[in-house]
């Protein structure tokens, strides 16, 4: 399962569909400034995607509304996106063949989910803000601030994102789950995820709480760094269990956009304890809530022990923090992004 911001963009698509509004997802084979291996060529990707997805690029993890296109395509071009009302790209390197597509492929909108300087290019990253024709739309006001310091042309549309409380709520009640039990997301980028100050965390807990379950998921197949003791998923399409199974979701990012996982757990009845950045400003901002400093161990170690020796506060953080979380519901956020695309 790719990203949180593939989902969101599969969400948008999804739900439009549902409104009534006839929606085509892109899938972009040759991206600008994306490292390919020299093993795999544009005429191989070719290939193997119309061996593996018959040349229709429908993920199996994501269920849409049966009315929604898909399609694959090399790059961004007016040969390759059809005519319509808007066209609307998630990644830096793809507003610039964005911003050269004619009228007619409607309203050009980049959805900016974080600040997309990992790989470096920041000068690029600033200058795709920067386009007469497109508009830039963003998740936080993190991300309202930084594309306001590099923008010289126009304003952000500031909006936010949701989740699906059908699907992301409480089945296991909270006062019945192994007190001492965590989840968290594994990343492989540890200057974005920050997941190797999760695992060195882990080990240490370990030791003082010899009952420690710890249980993560991710993208990648079983990474070799993570303990055995440590149970991990891969792929997994069932998130809201995991959440449900555990007390506490780590959230050790360094830096993130509007982050979804610790937004899903809350939902599901986990106390979050996560990094104080801006990308997780929605989940740190009620009363009582933990936060940790980035990239440092001890304070993980220290704010998850105050969970793990005191069951009633993790009961109540986490009632608190579900009833919290619950304003992030897709109604109102869809009905904002619609305007600003159709506007």
């Amino acid at each position: 399962m790719p990203g949180g911001g593939v989902k969101i963009m599969y969400e948008y698509a999804n739900r439009m569909s549902l409104m009534g509004h006839d929606v085509v997802v892109y899938h972009n084979q040759s991206t600008p400034h994306f490292y390919y291996p020299k093993l795999r060529p544009l005429w191989l990707r070719k290939v193997i995607s119309f061996i593996k997805y018959n040349n229709h690029p429908k993920p199996n993890w994501f269920t849409f509304d049966d009315k929604v296109k898909f399609k694959f395509i090399d790059t961004i071009s007016n040969n390759s996106i059809r005519d319509a009302d808007a066209t609307i790209t998630t990644w830096w390197s793809l507003v610039e063949p964005l911003k050269n597509l004619t009228v007619s492929k409607g309203k050009k909108v980049n959805l900016i989910q974080g600040y997309e300087i990992w790989d470096g290019n920041e000068d690029l990253v600033h200058k795709s803000y920067n386009y007469e024709n497109v508009t830039n739309v963003v998740i936080s006001d993190f991300l309202y601030n930084k594309v306001k310091e590099y923008n010289f042309i126009s304003e952000p549309i500031l909006t936010t994102l949701a989740i699906d409380t059908n699907v992301f709520n409480v089945t296991n009640n909270i006062e019945n789950r192994n007190p001492l039990s965590i989840c968290m997301l594994y990343g492989e980028n540890d200057n974005v995820k920050g997941t190797i100050y999760g695992l060195k965390a882990f080990e240490k807990l370990k030791t003082a709480f010899p009952e420690l379950e710890v249980e993560l998921f991710g993208v990648e197949k079983r990474p070799d760094r993570i303990p055995s003791w440590i149970k991990y998923n891969y792929n997994s399409k069932k998130l809201n269990s995991i959440y449900n199974r555990n007390a506490i979701f780590l959230a050790p990012s360094i830096t993130e956009g509007w982050a979804l996982p610790p937004t899903e757990a809350m939902a599901c009845g986990c106390v979050v304890v996560s990094t104080n950045i801006p990308g997780h400003r929605h989940v740190n901002n009620y009363m009582d809530a933990i936060t940790i400093i980035p990239e440092d161990v001890d304070d993980i170690v220290e704010k998850i022990t105050v969970l793990l020796n005191d069951n009633n506060l993790r009961i109540k953080l986490a009632k608190k923090s579900k009833e919290f979380v619950a304003q992030y519901c897709w109604e109102s956020v869809l009905d904002k992004f619609i305007n600003v695309v159709t506007s």
